[in-house]
């Protein structure tokens, strides 16, 4: 499961049983440059799920990363 951390900018990973989240983009703290977010406030992931779409709400864009498995 993917969790867009909105307060603390960032996405994270969720699996089965975890006791926490792993943080797979951003970096907690709210910027423009491309490793950082503004208020993530969506996702979604493509048909193969091999991409995921983040809304960066307060950078007014959506920004894709390539998962690895």
């Amino acid at each position: 499961m993917y969790i867009a951390d909105t307060n603390n900018h960032r996405v994270q990973r969720w699996k089965l049983n975890d006791t926490e989240g792993v943080t797979i983009a951003g970096t907690g703290i709210a910027g423009q440059n491309s490793t950082m977010f503004n208020a993530t406030t969506g996702l979604t992931l493509n048909s193969d799920e091999t991409y995921l779409y983040v809304s960066d709400q307060n950078n007014n864009r959506v920004q894709r990363f390539k998962l690895l498995v």
